[in-house]
C-alpha cells in the first residue's frame, strides 16, 4: 500500500505514514467516508423537497388582491398535508393567484413574494371594517373562554364512571365506612350550552347517588346534591343530602 500524500510504500497495519506521518485511508474509511456522503444527501434532498419553499414555477403576475377572513394557515404544498410554513392573521392583504387546485391556491405579500398555499374558501375580495373586526375578536374570546370552561368541567368527571371526582371523595370521608362506597350514577347541570356560557358560571349543580354500608351493617342508598366550582371543582356547599 502506498501513502496518498508522500508516495512511500506503508507498513502492513499502520494507521499513519511513518515518513510524513498522514493518517492512512483504508477502504473501510473510503466506504464509510462515501456512506455518510450519500446520507447526507439524502436527508439534504428530503428537506429542500418539502422545506426549501421554491416557488419559482409558481406566478402571481395578474393575481388579485384579497383578504384572509379567519386565522389561516400557509402551507408549502397545496394540501393539508403541506407543512405549515406561517399563520395570516384575519384581515390580512395578499395577493392570490389566479389558479385555483382543488381549492387551494398560491398566494404571495403584496411585493409579489410568494408565500404558500391556502384554502381558496378563507379568502375574501374586501376587507372587513374596523366594527367588524373587534365584533370578530370578542367572537373569539369567547370562543376561546367556552372552549377553556368546558375543558375545566370535563377534568372534573372521572372517564371510567363517570363520577365527580371531589364530590365522591367528599362523601366517602363522611361515611362510617368509606371502603363500602359504590357509585351508582351523577348528573350536573354544566354552567354552559354548546354555543354559550351562562350567567353565575362560577359554579355549578351536581347530584350522586351511591350505595354504602351503614352504622348497622346495612346497604344503603344516598343521594347528594352539591353546588361546586367550576373552576376546579371544589365543594361549595352540599344543598341537601339523604
Amino acid at each position: 500500500m502506498i501513502c496518498t500524500k508522500c508516495k512511500s510504500e506503508l507498513e502492513e497495519n499502520k494507521k499513519f505514514c511513518s515518513n510524513c506521518g498522514a493518517k492512512v485511508q483504508t477502504k473501510n474509511n473510503s466506504k464509510k467516508g462515501c456512506l455518510g456522503f450519500i446520507i447526507l444527501f439524502v436527508i439534504i434532498a428530503y428537506f429542500m423537497s418539502d422545506t426549501g419553499n421554491n416557488f419559482d414555477e409558481y406566478s402571481l403576475r395578474g393575481g388579485k388582491i384579497m383578504y384572509t377572513t379567519t386565522d389561516l394557515n400557509v402551507r408549502s404544498k397545496p394540501s393539508i398535508k403541506g407543512k405549515k410554513l406561517k399563520t395570516l392573521p384575519p384581515n390580512s392583504k395578499i395577493i392570490s393567484a389566479n389558479e385555483n387546485k382543488d381549492g387551494w391556491v398560491f398566494v404571495g405579500d403584496l411585493d409579489s413574494v410568494g408565500l404558500g398555499f391556502v384554502s381558496s374558501k378563507y379568502l375574501q375580495n374586501k376587507s372587513f371594517s374596523k366594527e367588524e373586526l373587534e365584533k370578530m375578536k370578542l367572537e373569539r374570546d369567547a370562543a376561546n373562554e367556552l372552549y377553556r370552561l368546558k375543558n375545566n368541567v370535563k377534568n372534573q368527571f372521572s372517564s371510567w364512571d363517570e363520577s365527580h371526582k371531589k364530590l365522591v371523595k367528599y362523601t366517602k370521608n363522611n361515611l362510617k365506612d368509606p371502603s363500602s362506597f359504590e357509585h351508582i350514577e351523577t348528573n350536573y347541570w354544566p354552567p354552559y350550552t354548546d354555543t354559550n356560557i351562562k350567567a353565575n358560571a362560577n359554579t355549578y349543580r351536581v347530584r350522586m347517588r351511591y350505595t354504602a354500608t351503614n352504622s348497622f351493617g346495612g346497604r344503603v342508598q344516598g343521594n347528594v346534591l352539591a353546588e361546586v366550582s367550576s373552576n376546579n371543582g371544589s365543594i361549595i356547599q352540599i344543598i341537601s343530602s339523604e
